[in-house]
């Protein structure tokens, strides 16, 4: 039997921001009052690691989110393009260090105008900048390779045949361009490989992104969401399985498919292996003669036609659509055409996730063909079954403590060309039981199979730079607890923290919150934020002695929630 008395034995920490591990290996023990406690009750250490997830290569042009008419009144369709229609243009890409580095491969009218690569959207990325404390062999800064997310709400997405306002989309101009852009959308998902979250303890999403504002501090902003479940792999949705490297038997409202299970994927004596035409199964002269033919796709609609009677053939519209109808054609940014139009460093990789071409062109982007089994199991998933997560991307949504912002670095970048500029990087912490909504058939995280990163509410451009995105892995902790106390429904991030945390308690109203240090000296909380007695508090304790505190809550109903942070 333990006394009823703290006991305080061994604390070591290691933590770093370079490789965002911590380990705090603990043998402590706590009371509460007239409890009773068993030595079993507790154990010695928990840790923390990612799995990093935030590399490019490794994520897809995203399915449209079903289940939600109101977000998306175009979901309730079938058996139509219409699907497409609000699809608007995204890039995802690593910017190639040829561009800043000044070699024979940068381009010469890059090389000779150090204003190109003087950009905080474009600029080299090293580790000390985002965790300063990191130390590297030699001396040798190591860099980071961001993830840039570009969204354009006013340019088409691929597979986008929008012409004029239907019930569910605004229509295009004459340019060719999206009408009413706050209500496109464009998104990309990937695969997660760890798909049980509560037996590898996966507690939350995390990444470090750069102020998107830092140029235009009167940006509207929009919406980033992320869906967590059963995400459907069918991008154009038909229900058939689109892989290039397929016998087109049949065709669907997109184009040619294959009524054929795939077998491999790479298959050199795969008479079909070099048909790079993307998903829609046609090079350009054949997604012409599909689309100007309205029998191909319905009684009333014929794609390249309407565009020529709504605005003529000299218009933008129509050229961009006839050289190219399903916007697909992949152009490696590399480009000696880019060189010649003397394109800045952004605009190259605008096609650069493309399907049509990307595999046989002279600078390849995939060895692989282009399919939409994007988890490779030689299957179309199709449900759409997962949690919500909203995080405002505006400039007044920027503040730590709100918004799942738990920490800021700022730090003063030296350009290219001799200038100085300040920006401010900004760590989310989301725990994945925090979801906004639910959607279809889900309740537990023991099979997240994919994850689905959207933009929308958008009225102008924005590209939003990762340094990070995280999943990451927590050990439970286990405390000495009596009977009366429902364990593991508080949850606290950042964990540890330096003073600046939240709260969440999954579907309870909070009434009481208490913090006490070892001691059992209970510590005055003055500064609890919240708009909702049901949602996360954001709690901000200044001038407080670093070591571990104990959060209890009460609940309305008198129920008692506890857990440990560690302040640093």
């Amino acid at each position: 039997m333990i006394p009823k008395k703290k006991l305080f034995h061994t604390l070591k920490i290691m933590y770093s921001r370079k490789i965002k591990c911590c380990v705090l290996s603990v043998f402590i023990a706590y009371f509460f009052i007239n409890s009773s406690f068993s030595q079993n009750n507790y154990y010695e250490y928990t840790k923390v690691t990612t799995l990093d997830i935030h590399h490019y290569s490794g994520w897809y042009l995203s399915s449209l989110p079903e289940k939600q008419p109101v977000l998306f009144p175009e979901s309730m369709l079938t058996d139509s393009i219409g699907f497409g229609f609000n699809r608007a243009k995204i890039c995802w890409y690593s910017i190639d260090p040829l561009f800043l580095r000044n070699n024979s491969a940068t381009p010469t009218h890059i090389k000779e105008n150090p204003d190109f690569q003087s950009n905080h959207f474009v600029r080299e990325i090293f580790e000390k900048e985002i965790f300063p404390d990191s130390e590297h062999p030699n001396n040798i800064p190591t860099n980071i390779s961001v993830l840039n997310l570009a969204y354009y709400p006013q340019e088409k997405g691929p597979y986008n045949y929008d012409i004029n306002q239907t019930t569910f989309s605004s229509g295009i101009d004459s340019n060719g361009l999206l009408l009413n852009p706050k209500s496109r959308w464009a998104g990309i998902m990937r695969e997660i490989e760890t798909p049980d979250f509560e037996r590898a303890s996966i507690k939350t999403i995390e990444f470090w992104l750069m102020d998107p504002f830092v140029y235009d501090t009167i940006h509207s902003g929009g919406e980033m969401y992320i869906n967590l479940g059963d995400i459907s792999e069918d991008i154009l949705k038909d229900s058939w399985l689109s892989f290039e490297n397929s016998p087109k038997d049949t065709t669907s409202i997109w184009g040619n498919v294959s009524t054929i299970t795939p077998g491999l994927y790479i298959d050199n004596n795969n008479p079909y292996r070099f048909s790079d035409c993307g998903l829609d199964g046609f090079p350009d002269f054949s997604e012409r003669q599909f689309f100007s033919y309205p029998n191909y796709i319905n009684s009333k609609y014929s794609y390249l036609i309407s565009i020529l009677n709504s605005y003529g053939s000299q218009s933008l519209a129509y050229q961009n659509a006839i050289q190219d109808p399903s916007n697909d054609n992949y152009h490696h940014f590399r480009g000696s055409d880019y060189d010649q139009l003397h394109l800045g460093i952004i605009e190259r990789y605008k096609k650069f996730n493309l399907l049509e071409g990307n595999s046989t062109s002279e600078r390849i982007a995939s060895i692989l063909p282009d399919f939409e089994d994007i988890n490779k199991n030689f299957e179309l998933e199709v449900a759409e079954n997962y949690f919500q997560y909203q995080i405002h991307i505006k400039p007044d949504s920027f503040i730590i403590g709100h918004n799942y912002i738990d920490d800021t670095i700022s730090y003063n970048a030296t350009f290219k060309n001799g200038t100085k500029n300040w920006l401010t990087w900004f760590h989310f912490t989301i725990p994945i039981e925090s979801f906004q909504k639910r959607f279809g058939q889900i309740s537990s995280f023991k099979k997240i199979k994919f994850i689905r990163i959207f933009l929308k509410n958008f009225e102008d451009s924005i590209i939003m730079r990762l340094a990070t995105l995280d999943l990451v892995r927590k050990a439970d902790y286990k405390y000495i607890i009596p009977n009366d106390i429902e364990a593991n429904k508080l949850y606290i991030y950042p964990n540890p923290s330096n003073g600046n945390f939240t709260i969440y308690l999954s579907d309870i109203e909070c009434h009481i919150i208490d913090l006490y240090n070892l001691d059992g000296q209970r510590i005055d909380i003055d500064n609890i934020k919240s708009t909702d007695s049901m949602g996360p508090k954001f709690i901000n304790i200044k001038n407080l002695n670093k070591g571990i505190y104990i959060i209890k809550v009460i609940s309305v109903d008198n129920k008692v929630f506890t857990s440990k942070i560690l302040i640093l």
